[in-house]
């Protein structure tokens, strides 16, 4: 192969790397790989009559991983189950539960997945199974509600509990949707509230309907007979707060996530509600004001959102309000995540992890799925400020380590895995290449070695003596050797030579120096017509 030596590469100095990283030319040649988890089922997993339940978990390794479960901690064997299908194939140890909701029920738990090879242990997160029944109204007498005109009254909807989220309507007999405005309105807990009633509300047949998507099933409550008796004196009053019932709450919302306040309220003439963050004006391209203003949503909650959140009801008599104390939390979020790396033997090893969150995650590291108090002591392990340090790493010091943070708002969790790998030296550029430069320029000789530990790289002329003795000739840290100022005696046979603890190999680079071409001089052209003229030149 002939290299022409037209353009000056960008090579670049830099000290060895004690991180290694396997050049795609090397991976082919029977590097193994630790245990990775590729694909799991999400944290929570909610399953309904009519669904297949499949656990998820997925992992590549070289040799090829093998699967075990846990449930609710104990040793969990799927193939040993009734109704359970296992997924026969490579590197997935994932399952299925056939059958119907009794089958469920039985499952409910907390699962985990380990996928293991002789290089270590990799750990999925926690799946929580929820299996949800069909939906049933509780048995229930609804009274009739009896309310003098003007009056306010709530009429509740107290729906079925469900894992996976509702939507209520409130209908009549005749499937049509009951009007709400400021007067009128659903809570976020589903009871609808009536500020003050009309002889107009006055209906048999308020029906709180719960419509559950995960089950596609819509189930209604049983009717209520409201009944209002007119009058000929309505008393004008000042607003109550309906929800909520005291002057003041606590509450905690969630960094990244949304917060919902309400303030219902009651009274003659109907109240209006506004709202007022006396601390720091509310950022408006966060807020949604819903429900007739009486629902204040804040979108994407950050730390500066802390603070006092007032509710103001008001009419033609008089004001009623509501602060709301919001502290901001948070879960665990990575502020540096754990990441596998490749070590040559005696180097030091270092998983960074750091969390943040409010409060503050407590970390624990597991080594191959197994807790630090359960693996035998050594004193190559320490950990500093959330940080799990090796030093001088062994090939038999090969683990998978999971990283675990943790407070009550969430959980997370990283597999990195540490490989001490001991690689024979390769030469990872082609044999017997020919290079050509002209007398004056730079040539640059390739030789791109690769090992664990990283092999010494030097540079031989014929007689197997170093190159390094004209101070023309450079070698780079990544095995180039530059020759500048390249003269014709320059031609011939150079030797690259790689070696580390285990082996050393040898490529040829040939290089051919010639003399740049002269450019014409005293160009001359005879004839008048192009096709006819004559062309020369000393």
């Amino acid at each position: 192969m002939v290299v022409m030596l037209r353009y000056v590469w960008p090579l670049l100095l830099c000290s060895p790397c004690l991180l290694i990283q396997i050049p795609d030319e090397y991976k082919g040649h029977h590097v193994l790989e630790p245990p990775v988890i590729t694909e799991q089922s999400p944290r929570r997993l909610v399953v309904f009559p009519t669904d297949d339940i499949s656990l998820k978990c997925e992992a590549r390794g070289r040799p090829q991983v093998e699967f075990r479960w846990t449930k609710d901690g104990i040793h969990f064997k799927p193939k040993e189950e009734l109704g359970v299908v296992v997924h026969e194939a490579p590197y997935s140890g994932s399952f299925t539960i056939e059958g119907n909701n009794s089958f469920a029920q039985r499952f409910q738990g907390i699962y985990r997945c380990y996928a293991s090879n002789k290089l270590g242990t990799a750990m999925s997160h926690e799946i929580q199974l929820v299996a949800e029944g069909a939906p049933k109204w509780p048995k229930e007498t609804v009274k009739p509600v009896e309310v003098e005109e003007g009056e306010s009254v709530v009429l509740p909807c107290n729906p079925p509990p469900s894992a996976a989220p509702l939507r209520i309507y409130w209908m009549n007999s005749k499937i049509l949707h009951i009007k709400q405005d400021e007067r009128v309105s659903m809570g976020q807990n589903e009871d609808l509230y009536f500020a003050n009633v009309l002889t107009s509300d006055n209906h048999s047949d308020y029906i709180c309907n719960a419509h559950f998507p995960g089950t596609r099933t819509i189930i209604q409550k049983e009717p209520i007979d409201l009944r209002v008796k007119p009058t000929n004196s309505m008393i004008d009053r000042k607003p109550r707060l309906l929800f909520p019932t005291n002057s003041s709450s606590r509450l905690v919302a969630l960094q990244g996530q949304s917060l919902i306040l309400e303030c219902i309220a009651e009274g003659f003439p109907t109240p209006t509600i506004k709202w007022l963050h006396p601390s720091d004006p509310s950022p408006t391209d966060r807020v949604i004001y819903q429900n007739h203003n009486k629902t204040l949503q804040l979108l994407n909650v950050g730390e500066e959102d802390d603070g006092e959140y007032t509710c103001l009801a008001e009419n033609s008599l008089g004001s009623a309000r509501h602060a709301y104390y919001v502290t901001v939390e948070a879960a665990p979020y990575w502020l540096q995540k754990p990441q596998s790396h490749l070590y040559g033997p005696g180097e030091t090893a270092r998983l960074d992890c750091q969390v943040q969150g409010r409060p503050q995650p407590e970390i624990t590291w597991r080594i191959n799925g197994m807790s630090m108090e359960t693996v035998n002591k050594d004193q190559k392990y320490r950990i500093e400020q959330g940080s799990l340090i090796l030093s001088n790493v062994q090939p038999s010091d090969t683990m998978v380590t999971q990283c675990e943070a943790r407070n009550q708002h969430g959980l997370l969790l990283a597999n990195a895995y540490i490989y001490v790998v001991q690689l024979p030296a390769r030469i990872l550029t082609k044999d017997n290449q020919t290079y050509m430069a002209v007398e004056g320029s730079t040539a640059y000789l390739l030789c791109k070695a690769f090992g664990a530990p990283v092999p010494s790289v030097q540079w031989l002329d014929e007689e197997g003596t170093t190159v390094l003795q004209d101070e023309r000739f450079f070698p780079y840290a990544n095995g180039t050797l530059s020759i500048r100022d390249l003269q014709a005696n320059d031609t011939g046979r150079y030797f690259c030579q790689a070696a580390n603890d285990q082996n050393n190999v040898t490529i040829l680079a040939n290089l051919q120096v010639k003399a740049p071409e002269k450019n014409p001089v005293d160009v001359r052209g005879e004839g008048n017509e192009t096709n006819n003229m004559v062309i020369t030149w000393k």
